[in-house]
């Protein structure tokens, strides 16, 4: 789609918790482009900083535990109930109930239960006590995609306990134990004592026992809600909106991932080859009969050498996987069993039978697991159908019906994988088949009609199940439409993502753990540079990790490598495996050592071209020789690149690729977009491509970074002390084209020839005209006015009638329970026990003055006849009474209450002003009254004056040196009236200060709103 001739482009660096924006307009003559705007939107993650964890998960955990305490505690009232009512039970908090509760041993009541005809109180107190746990019971998925090991450690406990139980029922098994609490025991336990009392008791007084009671008392205690998936979190399919996706246990899953993975896979080792049709038909027909194979597999099966690798090997894959499915037919039906009648149909339908026998769906919106009844209808159901219309054994049907499938679900339909299918047999890779079966790329998103703006409706995100991912595309929206509203409909959007924001947890994690291994390797480098003399600059560690990681030896030339000779003589140098100029790869998976006059010789030319036997002089023995050793040396992946017989050259297409990024979170970011319409293109670029232009125009000159900041590692890169920096990159995200590729490539190859050359800047003022505009930036921050979060903390304390006073402030002494552990020679005066605290002084001076790593032993105390352990210990902690909050009916426990949703001043002109900090769990409270969660007047008829909440911004009276206003973001508040306040374009925390909010308003500093692209208006209390 062409151009017009002055189009309006729009820029955005996309991060985790940013977003950087810049406006150009482009003009048809010579004229420079012109800045129009830039930008940057600063927001929280939604993750943990430290354990990236989302932090909604938490809240979710407490909520489903609070949600199965809630749950016990009415099984466990109705079951009291249903007991009274039939006169097995005293009514619940009289007097007889206490006795029988406190005096009754209930393990020997239920010991004796399943033998001896027990008065009524006493037979329902046994019930009671068995009745309170059901035991556990697995709620595995039938279907697993890796199975479950029958010998983990709760089943593992469970299995020990049912061979010690013998014929015993659990009551009898656990009357004779010294611990009976905290022990595993399986659901089936439990309901064999049930069923033991039950009979025996039933006998005695079958009037009381009836059939009914038992009835209400097993649903009372047993019955559970059933689990259930909601159907919106399993995501759509991208080419057939709205269809059912394929899972991934069925047939055609298992053949589609097979032939996806098989017609991607290429050989190299001397020459890069993809398998010929004879050797992937090999292949797939193995792979169709087994559930993986090794690659030393896959080298036997096509008579290929040992130094012939697969490119997937490259990835620290070991094994490809085959069709799980049709592997464990073949197991359970024989070999033979595609040439069955019913082949076809067990095919087409097993796995949606298999899956039927434990799953339902309910309506349109949710799966629910089927009930152990249930189950065992439809399982007979099942075997019925395969004996009548399969013609199978009826032995052989049962296992059948028990087969384990993969589970999960593939990201397309099952429409879309059987139109893909055929196209994937011709031996099509995947974008190949797409383009042919629907006549688009496999990364292009549907097509859209015109929207004047993106759409805020939450329900577009809702297949996104990342939470870091669904924040950055609203905060996206909200920037990309004001952009709109300021400067109209962009005529192109270019958007580069963060690194950390592609990628899913998993692998955010793994990258977390190579770059801390690599910081370790990187401090091992600089400690040993330093040792023998020689400076540890980003360079010559970067050449001590190449040389410890190719062992000491040149790939090229096999000699051995001196420390002297790499770091003094210069006879090695760092060389890029694939030329610069070609990959625009400068980083070290692209480097290795070679000695210098090889590098001469290998020039601007991969290792291949220079030395693989087409070469000039080129040697085929040699090649061999060298594609032995390199295979030693390199790492896989590093090694594969070495030897690839082609590499891009800079042409159109090599261009094309190095500007797009089709990662999965860049085609949500890029179908986001779209839907402004098609005549709005939307690129998504490399940021390896922007990354380099930043560096080479030197736009880090803009932004300089603090001389404490300039000598690590990322010295030359940018100033990550400034949230600005996220503009700069939006602003070479907006500036990237094919052109500026180009010339980054002509950059390299005349470096390489060392020619002097600079490249060019996209017009000569670009760094002045930024540079103004970067100072005019107003750096807007999201505003967390959302009751969200914890409203206290869990632990409960108890209250005492002991007050201090400290700096005028009132502190009640509050107790709480704590682990042993956490004893140390300063609390130990807070236990409040005399006689612990003393066993716990004599206990500390035994082990060095602090508590072992290790317990037990724990300490002891005496206990009648014998030491009694503490493993917990009461201690009193002085704590403000006005911040904590009463839980229980009584007054008497307490909670620390959360954090503080805002600070509200209120007062008459004449006056100086309260302060009042409002709880989280106030406002919370306030929320479901219906009250206003700010009010506007206080207890005593004073208005509200200001409010802050964290993510506020505050116009201070004076300005900054360069006449710049002088904004700060309120980023935390204390309930004395303190705010925290940071500078709002300070990224790291250098600038903060802790005014207090009456002081503040008094000298004249006021609330302001800024909009998402940094425009300043008033704001309201």
């Amino acid at each position: 789609m062409p151009l017009p001739s002055a189009p309006l482009i729009f820029g955005l660096d996309l991060g985790t918790s940013s977003v950087g924006s810049a406006v150009l307009r482009l003009h048809e003559d010579d004229t420079p482009p012109t800045i129009l705007r830039l930008g940057v939107r600063i927001f929280p993650s939604g993750r943990d900083p430290d354990s990236g964890e989302p932090l909604n998960a938490q809240r979710r955990r407490a909520r489903l535990m609070r949600r199965q305490l809630r749950r016990k505690r009415h099984r466990r009232q109705d079951v009291t109930r249903i007991l009274h009512e039939a006169g097995l039970l005293p009514a619940f908090g009289t007097a007889d109930w206490h006795v029988l509760m406190t005096k009754a041993d209930p393990y020997q009541l239920r010991a004796r239960a399943p033998e001896d005809a027990l008065p009524p109180h006493e037979a329902g107190r046994a019930l009671y006590h068995l009745l309170k746990r059901s035991g556990f019971r697995s709620l595995r998925k039938p279907m697993s995609e890796d199975k479950e090991d029958e010998e983990g450690p709760i089943k593992k406990e469970i299995l020990e306990h049912s061979q010690r139980l013998g014929k015993r029922t659990l009551g009898q098994y656990l009357v004779d134990l010294p611990k009976r609490r905290g022990l595993h025991l399986s659901h089936d336990m439990v309901l064999a004592e049930f069923d033991a009392i039950w009979q025996r008791q039933s006998e005695a007084a079958p009037s009381v026992f009836t059939d009914e009671l038992r009835a209400n008392l097993t649903t009372a205690a047993f019955a559970r809600r059933p689990v259930f998936w909601r159907l919106d979190t399993y995501g759509t399919c991208r080419f057939v909106p709205g269809a059912p996706l394929c899972a991934k246990g069925s047939w055609q899953g298992q053949d589609y991932v097979l032939l996806q993975t098989v017609n991607s896979l290429r050989l190299f080792g001397g020459n890069e080859r993809p398998l010929t049709p004879d050797e992937r038909h090999r292949v797939v027909a193995m792979l169709r009969s087994q559930e993986s194979a090794t690659f030393g597999k896959l080298r036997s099966l096509l008579k290929l050498g040992r130094d012939v690798r697969f490119n997937l090997e490259a990835g620290g894959r070991d094994k490809l996987a085959g069709n799980a499915v049709g592997a464990r037919l073949t197991k359970l039906l024989g070999k033979d069993w595609p040439d069955l009648a019913a082949a076809p149909d067990i095919r087409e339908t097993l796995h949606d039978r298999l899956h039927a026998i434990h799953y339902r769906r309910v309506g349109n919106h949710r799966i629910e697991l089927r009930s152990p009844d249930e189950q065992a209808h439809e399982r007979a159901a099942f075997i019925d159908h395969a004996t009548s219309t399969w013609r199978l054994p009826p032995d052989m049907a049962a296992a059948l019906a028990d087969l384990d499938l993969p589970a999960g679900w593939l990201r397309l339909s099952r429409e879309a994988v059987g139109r893909l299918l055929p196209a994937l047999e011709t031996g099509l890779r995947y974008d190949e088949a797409v383009r042919q079966v629907f006549g688009i790329g496999h990364q292009e998103g549907p097509r859209s009609a015109r929207r004047d703006r993106l759409d805020s409706d939450h329900r577009n995100l809702r297949n996104i199940r990342n939470p870091t991912v669904v924040r950055a595309l609203n905060e996206m929206r909200k920037v990309v439409n004001n952009l709109i509203d300021a400067h109209g409909r962009p005529d192109v959007i270019r958007v580069e993502l963060s690194r950390d924001l592609k990628l899913p947890p998993a692998e955010r994690a793994e990258i977390d753990k190579r770059n801390r291994k690599r910081e370790r390797e990187r401090k091992a480098a600089e400690t040993d540079l330093r040792t023998k003399g020689v400076a540890a600059t980003p360079e010559a560690i970067d050449r001590w990790l190449l040389w410890k990681e190719c062992k000491e030896t040149c790939p090229y030339t096999g000699e051995k490598i001196s420390f002297a000779d790499l770091f003094h003589a210069g006879r090695f140098e760092v060389e890029h495996i694939i030329p610069r100029s070609r990959s625009l790869d400068d980083s070290l998976a692209n480097k290795t050592l070679c000695e210098r006059s090889a590098n001469q010789r290998k020039g601007d030319r991969t290792p291949f071209e220079a030395f693989g036997p087409d070469a000039n002089g080129g040697n085929a023995a040699v090649w061999e020789a060298t594609t032995a050793r390199v295979m030693s040396l390199l790492p896989v992946a590093k090694a594969r690149k070495f030897l690839r017989t082609s590499a891009p050259e800079a042409d159109d297409a090599f261009v094309e690729r190095e500007l797009r990024d089709t990662s999965y979170i860049s085609r949500l970011a890029r179908d986001r977009l779209k839907t402004l319409g098609d005549d709005v293109r939307v690129e998504t670029t490399n940021g390896r491509v922007t990354g380099q232009l930043r560096r080479l125009w030197n736009l880090r000159a803009i932004l300089p970074e603090p001389q404490a900041a300039t000598s690590g590692r990322n010295a030359r890169d940018k100033n990550r002390a400034d949230h600005r920096h996220h503009a700069v990159d939006a602003l070479v995200t907006a500036l990237v084209t094919p052109a500026h590729v180009k010339r980054l490539s002509d950059h390299y190859r005349k470096e390489r020839l060392h020619e002097l050359h600079s490249l060019p800047l996209p017009w000569p003022d670009i760094r002045r005209d930024a540079g103004a505009k970067l100072a005019r930036i107003v750096v807007s921050h999201r505003s967390n006015r959302k009751i969200s979060g914890q409203l206290h903390k869990e632990t409960r304390l108890g209250i005492t009638d002991i007050v201090t006073r400290r700096s005028g402030i009132d502190y009640t002494d509050f107790v709480i329970r704590v682990p042993v552990a956490d004893i140390t020679a300063k609390n130990l005066s807070a236990v409040v026990d005399d006689g612990v605290r003393a066993a716990l002084d004599h206990f500390l001076a035994t082990h060095g003055g602090s508590m072992p790593k290790v317990m037990p032993p724990y300490p002891t105390l005496p206990d009648g006849a014998g030491l009694r352990e503490i493993r917990r210990v009461r201690i009193r902690k002085p704590l403000r009474r006005d911040l904590m909050v009463p839980v229980g009916p009584e007054g008497q426990s307490f909670v620390e209450a959360g954090e503080n949703h805002h600070l509200a001043l209120y007062g008459h002109p004449d006056e100086p002003g309260v302060v009042i900090a409002v709880q989280l769990i106030e406002a919370a409270r306030r929320l479901s009254r219906g009250e206003a969660i700010i009010r506007p007047w206080d207890d005593e008829g004073r208005p509200l004056v200001m409010s802050l909440c964290k993510g506020d911004m505050l116009m201070m009276p004076d300005s900054l040196a360069d006449g710049s206003p002088d904004i700060r973001i309120v980023t935390g508040f204390w309930a004395n009236g303190q705010v925290v306040l940071q500078y709002h374009r300070d990224a790291i925390g250098n600038s903060a200060t802790y005014p207090r909010l009456a002081i503040l308003f008094r000298k004249g500093a006021r609330k302001i709103s800024v909009d998402p692209i940094g425009r300043i208006r008033p704001a309201g209390g």
